[in-house]
């Protein structure tokens, strides 16, 4: 039983080197210089076959923003949690792999609830300064306009608002989400806890 443990943390081990391979991966198409190098040619033979597993996912990709890394780094850190789980205990329960689940699901929407927040309050902080004539904020407008549209038809009908309340708007409902989100994810985590198997 202690080679399988000793398996199973190797495993663990790989899969979280690999998910700082592909981290410095996606740091390095920042960068046009170090991307086309020697060395980013070694990390996209490395990471791009699993990377661009998810990044032809297309609701993952908001205008210009592509979101996939994170799920991709998501599944690499579950995947990572299980083997380390059976590498220590030796065993694995049904509580465990739901609780592990929903942990998955849960930080895979805050991380994009967190990137949305951040760039609804980089949005704000240009339309305060009138420094939003870039093509990528003409497309964001347009996202920011459809997360807030529902709340703005219910409270407001048919008048019009500034892109900056607009974007309040977006702002506040996707911090009412972030913290709705984490209340749910955590009761449910208690709950599961409670499955004796």
């Amino acid at each position: 039983m202690n080679i399988v443990k000793a398996i199973f943390q190797s495993l663990a081990t790989v899969i979280s080197i690999y998910s700082i391979l592909c981290f410095i991966r996606i740091i390095l198409t920042w960068i046009p210089q170090f991307n086309y190098s020697k060395v980013g040619q070694f990390f996209s033979t490395i990471c791009d076959p699993y990377l661009n597993i998810f990044s032809k996912i297309k609701f993952l990709h908001v205008g210009m923003i592509d979101f996939s890394p994170i799920l991709s780094f998501a599944l690499l850190s579950a995947l990572a949690s299980v083997f380390a789980r059976i590498g220590s205990t030796g065993t694995i329960t049904f509580s465990y792999v739901l609780s592990l689940l929903i942990t998955l699901i849960w930080n895979t929407i805050a991380s994009l609830l967190i990137m949305l927040i951040i760039m609804l309050v980089i949005r704000l902080i240009l339309l305060a300064t009138n420094k939003n004539s870039s093509g990528f904020w003409s497309q964001t407008d347009t996202m920011i306009y459809k997360i807030a549209q529902p709340v703005k038809k219910l409270f407001w009908k048919n008048k019009f608002l500034s892109m900056t309340w607009t974007t309040v708007i977006a702002l506040v409902e996707m911090i009412l989400l972030f913290a709705v989100g984490k209340v749910i994810s955590y009761y449910l985590i208690i709950l599961i806890s409670l499955i004796p198997f």
